[in-house]
């Protein structure tokens, strides 16, 4: 087994570790020692490096990490939460979602950007149909149903997660709304089927994957 595993096992079923103990697992994993190779200043490589180290408890002490989380910060971050540019123009919410989400995972909660972009997310998205959101920029619709009468699935159950996660650190009933609402329409969707047809919303839906990735998957 891993020892980056292990340290999961560890932080799932509650066992405290030595920081002596925690170091040397991270420095045994062959997984860690994979995922902290070069770095890209690549938005997609900055993503979903980062969202993988965010699975492996404790690897917020890895200089590596470090290094990813002040380049996103840097490099997407904007006074509305997590960009593919850094400009608010170009928000998506599923990925300013999912880097919440990875944020937090990594002690991050208390993150400027992650603050902004909690607060686009309870302000400006749509967790029901027919919901008429104030954000106005256009370059969203270029990217298919993000806010439109019928939001995107993706959007919607990223979103919730960001909160959920968000949540465990602030435990703020407005947030908590959020997260209700967006879950009543996650599960009159039974998690994976359109309402029109009862057919899975995707083709990747029913996948296996960990860490995630952009498509919801049946995890």
């Amino acid at each position: 087994m891993d020892t980056a595993l292990q340290l999961r096992i560890n932080e799932d079923n509650g066992i405290k570790l030595t920081e002596r103990e925690i170091s040397s697992l991270l420095e045994k994993s062959i997984l860690v020692k994979k995922l902290t190779g070069k770095i890209k200043e690549d938005p997609m490589f900055l993503i979903w490096r980062i969202v993988a180290l965010s699975e492996i408890p404790h690897s917020n002490q890895l200089p590596y990490t470090q290094k990813i989380i002040n380049l996103i910060i840097n490099i997407l971050g904007s006074s509305v939460g997590f960009t593919l540019t850094g400009k608010k123009e170009n928000f998506l919410p599923c990925y300013n979602a999912i880097l919440i989400k990875a944020f937090c995972k990594l002690g991050l909660h208390l993150d400027e950007t992650v603050k902004n972009g909690i607060e686009w997310i309870l302000k400006y998205q749509s967790f029901e149909r027919n919901f008429k959101t104030e954000w106005k920029e256009t370059e969203i619709l270029k990217h298919g149903g993000c806010l439109k009468s019928t939001p995107c699935y993706i959007g919607v159950t990223k979103s919730v997660m960001a909160l959920h996660e968000y949540n465990k650190f602030h435990l703020e009933m407005y947030v908590e709304d959020k997260v209700r609402l967006g879950l009543e329409y996650i599960l009159q969707h039974h998690l994976i089927r359109r309402l029109s047809n009862d057919q899975p919303i995707s083709k990747h839906i029913l996948d296996l994957y960990f860490p995630e990735n952009y498509n919801v998957n049946i995890l």
